[in-house]
């Protein structure tokens, strides 16, 4: 997981995995071979500014995204 610059509480995470079942344990900060199940995952902590919402919501709310998808077969699949 790494912190993008410019970007304060933000983190992009990326996994991958042997085949796209999704058994066993991930490969951390690993795009994959071709046809390996792959993560990417982001978090971003946002402050609210705005007084009156601000002022119902937590200091921080954290936003997260997660998308899975099949690596491109640039060579045949097994």
């Amino acid at each position: 997981a790494d912190t993008l610059s410019g970007g304060e509480g933000v983190t992009v995470s990326v996994r991958s995995w042997d085949d796209i079942s999704a058994q066993g344990d991930p490969r951390e900060d690993d795009p994959g071979q071709p046809c390996d199940l792959v993560e990417v995952e982001v978090l971003y902590g946002y402050s609210p500014v705005t007084p009156v919402i601000g002022s119902l919501l937590p200091d921080q709310i954290v936003l997260w995204g997660r998308e899975r998808m099949v690596n491109e077969p640039w060579m045949p699949c097994e």
